[in-house]
């Protein structure tokens, strides 16, 4: 699981340093923070899982992650509502919301398993 987080760190960087250096400012930091609010997603969950789980506490992991994503949904409409954010900059900010499928991807074709 760490090796993903790495990788959407990695894809959060590269491509809002490209969209900052190519396009505007607004979009790269647009992608940017979309990409953070999923990082910072993923690291929750991955904390969830990681002590709540192993801990016994199913139905209080359950509710803790059916309440981060409520957060989750509210923060997402209030970055938004943002004065700076154009119809392009809200593309860009839900393509760095996506980056995780991204940085999901390519953390499975680096797996060497078998699954079928």
């Amino acid at each position: 699981m760490k090796y993903l987080i790495f990788i959407q760190i990695a894809v959060l960087l590269i491509f809002s340093i490209i969209l900052g250096q190519l396009d505007c400012w607004q979009d790269g930091f647009a992608f940017f923070l979309g990409g953070t609010i999923v990082l910072v997603n993923l690291l929750l969950h991955v904390f969830v899982w990681g002590q709540m789980i192993r801990k016994k506490l199913v139905a209080l992991a359950m509710f803790v992650i059916v309440f981060k994503y409520a957060i989750l949904g509210t923060i997402i409409y209030e970055v938004l509502k943002l004065p700076w954010m154009t119809s392009r900059s809200t593309l860009w900010f839900c393509l760095g919301v996506s980056s995780l499928m991204i940085s999901a991807v390519i953390f499975a074709l680096r797996k060497e398993e078998n699954v079928i």
